[in-house]
């Protein structure tokens, strides 16, 4: 089991450790500088690298081959992190992919599909954001940006529509 997880998240670096909330924010160069040695099987962890998990994680790196130490995730070829479930931010247990914790279904199974499935999701989040249910008929239905199914969970609790309507129930 690797001790810590470098990956690339939406447009930043991020340096991860298993079962921690906590993460290491790393630029690109580093980042590169990383995927760069991992597959050195003599290669140790930078200084920068032991520092930085000693403050953040209470780790020591010192004289570890990063080989050993790091799991260094390759960039999506889908634009997507792959460091959401590491931080616990989103979506895929048991291997299903879903747009996000509140939209959950539909989901997909990568499992059976592989990450070719991802591509899929663009269109279940098309389909989440219809305006359909209590929103039908409003005025601004058709440009409005509230995500529409955390608005159909408020609206299953009857709360007031200004806790998630753009326009405040105007």
């Amino acid at each position: 089991m690797h001790k810590i997880i470098a990956s690339p998240f939406l447009t930043d670096y991020l340096v991860l450790r298993p079962d921690s909330r906590q993460a290491i924010k790393i630029g690109k160069n580093r980042y590169a500088e990383l995927l760069g040695v991992v597959s050195d099987s003599a290669a140790i962890c930078p200084t920068w690298l032991v520092n930085a998990a000693s403050q953040r994680w209470g780790i020591d790196l010192s004289g570890e081959k990063i080989s050993d130490t790091a799991l260094v995730r390759q960039p999506s070829p889908y634009g997507f992190g792959r460091a959401s479930y590491e931080l616990n931010l989103g979506c895929d247990p048991h291997g299903m992919a879903s747009i996000c914790k509140v939209g959950r279904d539909p989901k997909v199974p990568l499992m059976d599909e592989g990450i070719g499935g991802l591509t899929r999701l663009g269109d279940a989040a098309d389909a989440l954001m219809l305006r359909t249910g209590g929103c039908s008929g409003c005025a601004l239905s058709g440009s409005c940006w509230t995500c529409r199914p955390l608005a159909k969970l408020y609206q299953e609790a009857k709360a007031p529509l200004t806790r998630y309507c753009q326009h405040g129930g105007r």
